[in-house]
């Protein structure tokens, strides 16, 4: 069975840069990330509730200690991606975000080949958002957020490269 936290608080240890997670069972404490362009800004609060704070615990756990990936899975407007921004957004930690619409292309997470913006006649690569979280921080990667993932193809390329393992 899996321990059930009772986050008291959420801080800043500004000596020891790192944000502190008091839990009365097992306490946690994440370094903070060298910041970058994709920091969500300060505008991407939450409410401090039990349940928020015991959310944010555990997705911090498993994202900087445990180095898993999530699946956040909710009714819609629940707050999972400003829950994930917010966390990011307390560990200085850049996340790059794509909303997979109807409207997105399987080209901005994958990247593709563009023309050259001043050479009509050459092309050249443009990193989708998976890349560009994966070699964000000098290789040590940070993370993306798919949001609206049940609204798109993608779905399948993923399943093709899990059974391919690629």
């Amino acid at each position: 069975a899996e321990l059930k936290p009772k986050v008291t608080s959420i801080y800043l240890d500004k000596e020891a840069n790192e944000v502190v997670f008091e839990d009365t069972l097992l306490p946690l404490r994440v370094s903070l990330r060298k910041g970058g362009s994709f920091v969500p800004p300060e505008s991407f609060d939450i409410a401090p509730t039990q349940e928020s704070l015991n959310l944010l615990y555990w997705s911090a756990r498993r994202i900087t200690t445990e180095g898993q990936h999530m699946l956040l899975v909710g009714e819609t407007a629940s707050g999972k991606t400003t829950l994930m921004q917010y966390l990011h957004r307390i560990l200085n930690s850049s996340v790059y975000y794509a909303n997979l619409s109807s409207e997105s292309a399987d080209q901005d997470l994958g990247g593709s080949f563009r023309i050259h913006p001043t050479d009509p006649r050459a092309s050249h690569f443009v990193p989708g958002i998976l890349e560009l979280a994966g070699t964000a921080y000098n290789g040590e990667g940070t993370s993306a957020i798919l949001d609206e993932f049940n609204l798109t193809s993608i779905v399948e390329w993923f399943n093709t490269t899990q059974d391919d393992h690629v």
